[in-house]
């Protein structure tokens, strides 16, 4: 898009990147956030469940994310396609489905009614399949349906949410109908492009893709602690708090995940950027590196090589750095414009947090490119055990933003130590394929020969 299309293409290439790189979650806030405003009478029931689903159900495929993301990328690497939705669906059985009939329990013991309860488990069920729709799109080229899909699916989440809330006796129920209406229609359009790019003969179990979560147990714990850390702050003001809040099953304060929600949405331009700056300037100086080290180049190919790849992610991370920062200052200073009155204080430090949030976001990304992942873990567990301690201690949003900003440091200072020799770090992890070490000593090997490789300590195992 960008390349080809001259300046509309440029401008649909960032918004398809921004719609792509934050999938649902954002498109999920700005939908709210309409539907707050558009929608009349008393909605605190039924904006309590869908925060609640979104908690609960991005807190239980987190730890699948990044562990999985790793194992899909192995599995494409290999060309092997045919297992793409045979990994899906396993990934499914694993995450969602047990993680539906645990938040089915959950609901047993509310006092909602029946009909509350099956359209409760029915949002989560669907929000759930979506978050894990997104890993195995993530390779999807056909931007422009995926985002169709998703303006497609809100929309009519919207408008139906609205027509059902006229229409029901239990308005508040009726909104629930529409907006899982349209969660079930993205559902199956996100579905149908799955199958589509990836056509397989037979479903059958991976256990491939249950076993990446032992495989990569950093990523594995890396997935489970980001989304805590990005919930707990909420979580606690809606339930923990003793400030006031709404008397509801779902208890809620809405004037803090309102701010929290809202603020949320200014990570756009910089998801928009990175995105572009990742999969264009920085990916082909990445592939060019590991192609030189890889290839048998000589080390000033190589360091040339380095040098080229770190110059171009230093030039998208001071792009991105100070873009973001503009966008959160004028956010900041714009706060009444477009915030309520009584979120606007609020909503200030909760964008001041998003944004180290965001930036702790990118740098973790970055140590995944390297294969960092314990480095990576470091950085999200102070993001998420520091919002868990300080939350209680510190004021309104002000916890989550001291965390976001600690668990930035950490990885930056993560990054800081590793870059420097990243050819070293990348050379010793480079599988050295001997085929007759035993005949060294004249000796045939027997039972054939393994993969050697050096491990980081510079040890031959």
């Amino acid at each position: 898009m960008v390349r080809e299309e001259g300046l509309s293409g440029l401008l649909l290439g960032y918004f398809s990147s921004a719609m792509l790189s934050g999938g649902p979650w954002l498109i999920s806030i700005a939908t709210l956030a309409l539907m707050s405003r558009i929608l009349q009478g008393d909605t605190a029931l039924f904006a309590g469940l869908v925060v609640a689903v979104n908690l609960f159900s991005l807190c239980a495929v987190g730890p699948f994310q990044f562990a999985l993301t790793r194992y899909l990328s192995d599995r494409l690497y290999a060309a092997d396609l045919e297992r793409h939705t045979s990994a899906f669906v396993t990934s499914w059985l694993l995450a969602v489905a047990p993680a539906s009939c645990a938040f089915a329990l959950l609901l047993v013991v509310t006092p909602l009614s029946w009909p509350w309860r099956i359209q409760a488990l029915a949002l989560f069920g669907l929000t759930a399949t979506i978050w894990m729709l997104l890993l195995f799109l993530g390779v999807v080229r056909a931007y422009r349906t995926l985002v169709l899909a998703f303006l497609l699916g809100n929309g009519v989440g919207v408008a139906a949410a609205y027509g059902m809330g006229i229409l029901c006796l239990d308005s508040q129920w009726g909104m629930l109908v529409g907006y899982t209406s349209g969660q079930a229609l993205l559902v199956a359009l996100l579905l149908w492009v799955l199958f589509s790019e990836f056509p397989c003969s037979q479903l059958a179990w991976d256990e491939g893709a249950r076993q990446s979560l032992a495989r990569f147990p950093s990523l594995t714990l890396g997935g489970g602690l980001y989304y805590l850390g990005i919930w707990v702050d909420k979580a606690y003001y809606r339930w923990l708090s003793p400030a006031p809040a709404e008397a509801v099953w779902l208890r809620s304060n809405p004037s803090y995940e309102q701010a929290a929600f809202l603020a949320q949405l200014t990570v756009l331009p910089a998801l928009a950027m990175f995105f572009l700056a990742v999969e264009t300037e920085f990916f082909e100086r990445f592939r060019d590196f590991f192609v030189e080290v890889g290839g048998g180049s000589s080390l000033a190919q190589i360091r040339r090589a380095k040098r080229r790849m770190l110059e171009a992610l230093g030039r998208g991370a001071w792009r991105l750095m100070w873009g973001q920062a503009l966008v959160t200052l004028l956010a900041c200073l714009l706060a009444p414009c477009w915030m309520p009155a009584e979120a606007v204080d609020l909503g200030r430090v909760h964008t001041v947090g998003v944004y180290f949030q965001t930036m702790l976001y990118f740098a973790t990304v970055v140590l995944f490119y390297f294969e960092l992942y314990g480095e990576s873990l470091a950085g999200i567990a102070v993001f998420s055990l520091g919002n868990l301690l300080l939350t209680p201690w510190l004021p309104a949003g002000w916890g989550y933003g001291a965390a976001a900003l600690l668990g930035l440091v950490v990885s930056l200072v993560k990054l800081g130590q590793c870059l420097p020799s990243v050819d070293r770090l990348v050379f010793e992890r480079q599988p050295l394929a001997l085929t007759d070490l035993a005949g060294l000593e004249g000796r045939p090997a027997a039972g054939g020969l393994g993969l050697v490789t050096w491990s980081r300590g510079g040890r031959l195992e």
